[in-house]
C-alpha cells in the first residue's frame, strides 16, 4: 500500500482524520497552542507578546498546569474572574489584555518579548542578497 493519503507510515493503514477531528474542541486547542508556545519560548528564548498573553491566560484558566513554586494568584490578577465567564468571554478577555499588553513599554522591550507582528507578511521576511 503507498501511504500517499493520511496513513500511519508505519503500517499503512489509513486514518480516519474525520473521527479525530470530531472529538477536538476549541478548548483542546487551548493545550496544543500551550505546548507549541512553551516549546518555542524554551528554544528561542523570545516570543511574541500575544504569545505571552495567552500563556498567562492559559494558567489562569488550567492553574492545576502550574508548578508548585508558581502561585496562581500570580496570574490571577491579569484575569480577574475569568474563570466564571463563558468561552466567548475568555476569549475577549485574553484579547483586552492583548491589546493592552501592547502598549506595555516594559512588556514591549523586555528582551523576551519579539516584536515582530505575529503574522509576518512576506515583507517581513529578510530576502537574500544576491
Amino acid at each position: 500500500m503507498e501511504c500517499n493519503e493520511a496513513c500511519d507510515p508505519l503500517n499503512g493503514v489509513l486514518r480516519d482524520d474525520d473521527v479525530l477531528m470530531s472529538g477536538f474542541t476549541d478548548e483542546h486547542n487551548d493545550h496544543v497552542l500551550f505546548v507549541g508556545w512553551y516549546d518555542y519560548a524554551n528554544a528561542v528564548k523570545c516570543i511574541p507578546i500575544e504569545a505571552q498573553a495567552f500563556q498567562v491566560w492559559y494558567f489562569v484558566n488550567f492553574p492545576e498546569k502550574l508548578a508548585d513554586e508558581f502561585p496562581a494568584a500570580d496570574y490571577e490578577r491579569f484575569f480577574p474572574g475569568i474563570r466564571t465567564m463563558s468561552r466567548v468571554e475568555k476569549k475577549r478577555a485574553l484579547k483586552r489584555k492583548i491589546d493592552w499588553a501592547k502598549t506595555s513599554i516594559d512588556a514591549m522591550m523586555d528582551s523576551r518579548t519579539d516584536r515582530r507582528r505575529l503574522i509576518l507578511g512576506r515583507l517581513s521576511v529578510p530576502l537574500p542578497i544576491a
